[in-house]
């Protein structure tokens, strides 16, 4: 990653992980059941009490609108849907389908509001001392098996089985070993 986003990290003792990274398009506002209206432009949140992320960004994006953003963490979301302490929610889609939060919402839109995007961004010097066996495999996942490198990663962390050798001259050495029928 050569833009910013990729190199200005490192500057600070960061690597971004190149692939690690998802833009999930526009995030949606999911109406709660209990509203009983439909949401089609930012207009249309007036009085509603939003559901927001801790960022201050978003936080200040939804104040800038007739809305009222209500910072709720993500494990309380459902409840306060389901109790009427927020109306509405800001949410990429993939979570919609997790922790039942479909179960409160009534109508769900794309009004345009925040783009919902995810990085791995991890220490450098942690990046550096994985094992290459480690890296190895991520990379033989990606270009062999054709997986993203946030699946291969994903992958890596549950079904290869890495091994710790020990060679003739004394060295020691780690090996990646991954079940083939996972692949069929």
């Amino acid at each position: 990653m050569r833009s910013k986003l990729g190199t200005e990290p490192a500057t600070k003792g960061f690597k971004v992980l190149a692939g690690l990274w998802a833009n999930t398009g526009l995030r949606v506002t999911g109406i709660s059941k209990k509203v009983k209206r439909e949401v089609r432009l930012p207009s249309d949140l007036k009085g509603l009490k939003i559901r927001v992320t801790s960022s201050k960004v978003e936080q200040q994006a939804f104040a800038l609108t007739p809305g009222n953003p209500v910072s709720v963490d993500w494990a309380e979301t459902y409840q306060a849907m389901q109790q009427g302490t927020v109306d509405a929610l800001n949410v990429g889609l993939g979570p919609l389908s997790s922790a039942r939060i479909q179960e409160t919402i009534g109508t769900v839109t794309r009004i345009g509001m925040s783009f919902n995007a995810h990085v791995v961004v991890v220490s450098k010097r942690w990046f550096d001392a994985l094992p290459s066996a480690v890296r190895e495999a991520i990379d033989f996942l990606v270009a062999e098996k054709r997986l993203s490198r946030d699946e291969a990663y994903m992958l890596s962390s549950v079904a290869v089985d890495f091994c710790i050798t020990q060679l003739v001259d004394g060295n020691k050495g780690v090996h990646g070993m991954i079940a083939k029928k996972l692949f069929r």
